[in-house]
């Protein structure tokens, strides 16, 4: 098995958003490629708070800490895809449908598209 390794040191990550004591994580990450091709996975080493860690594989039922934090990562994104839609969404808040422009207003539109 072929597989190339770059370490590096990651700075101390603020944490402080995540509600618990320690404020400050040290991290060390490995990049790892397996076989030339395929899934890149990243090794991640680290020290989190343990009564997180173990309500969170409790909740969620992970067979391994790799799954977990897999879900984790991906929750994180999804929750900030959200964040990004709803700000898209903030020009309807300030512009109401019922509101005329160039194009005409989406409100009747809207009604139009629907009767047919």
């Amino acid at each position: 098995m072929h597989s190339t390794c770059t370490w590096n040191l990651v700075c101390k990550l603020d944490v402080a958003d995540r509600g618990n004591s320690c404020s400050r994580l040290e991290s060390r990450v490995a990049t790892v490629q397996w076989h030339g091709h395929g899934i890149a996975r990243t090794r991640v080493s680290t020290t989190v708070d343990d009564e997180l860690l173990t309500r969170a594989r409790e909740v969620t039922g992970a067979h391994s800490d790799s799954v977990l934090f897999d879900r984790a990562l991906d929750a994180l994104l999804a929750h900030h895809r959200r964040a990004e839609i709803d700000s898209a969404y903030a020009a309807y808040d300030e512009h109401p449908l019922d509101e005329a422009d160039e194009w005409g207003e989406l409100a009747s539109f809207r009604s139009a598209a629907a009767a047919s």
